[in-house]
């Protein structure tokens, strides 16, 4: 995997291609982000919250995103990844990279991760994860950080089976008119 390139990582049913996205994926690429956040947080976040996230309006939000991007005012240094389901080629996964936010500049983050729960086990949030790795990597990051919600087991047990660790540091975020808990995750990248 490089950057400006395709990544393809096999899955347990096929292969996964990672790639940017393109414009016209606004509209698949909402569709992952709700459906992920509705089952992976679900219990963790407030239900009502979780039951109003609105596909069209992510889907604005995305393409307006895209569209900023593809003239070139995009947000410097941030990369944008889509992974495509095994066999059919739709969008079945979303990754969002750069600079740390809260920090000097001095590490990389990954700032999210979400994949449609259909496609959870095959290889898309693994294939997801190494570009993310190796294009940080690629831009200069010696280490990176991410934040997991605390409550969501699924995604911290991931994180850590690909060599991520907790480092203690923990904040808690209004998401949705609920506290919730996050804790941040480190590793160091190979060069």
């Amino acid at each position: 995997c490089h950057p400006g390139g395709m990544g393809v990582a096999a899955g347990t049913t096929g292969t996964v291609r990672v790639r940017e996205p393109a414009p016209g994926d606004s509209g698949p690429i909402a569709r992952v982000h709700v459906r992920a956040w509705q089952q992976a947080y679900a219990g963790i976040m407030a239900a009502s919250f979780l039951d109003r996230l609105d596909e069209e309006a992510w889907g604005r939000a995305w393409r307006q995103r895209l569209d900023h991007r593809a003239a070139g005012r995009g947000e410097p240094g941030v990369d944008l990844l889509v992974a495509e389901h095994p066999g059919d080629g739709t969008v079945a996964g979303i990754a969002t990279l750069g600079p740390e936010r809260d920090g000097d500049g001095g590490r990389g983050e990954l700032w999210m991760i979400n994949v449609d729960p259909e496609a959870w086990g095959r290889g898309v949030g693994s294939a997801l994860l190494q570009e993310a790795e190796a294009r940080l990597t690629t831009q200069g990051f010696a280490q990176a950080v991410l934040w997991v919600v605390a409550g969501n087991t699924r995604a911290r047990r991931f994180y850590q089976a690909r060599g991520w660790t907790p480092d203690g540091t923990d904040r808690r975020e209004d998401i949705g008119g609920r506290p919730v808990d996050e804790c941040r995750y480190t590793k160091a990248l190979s060069r």
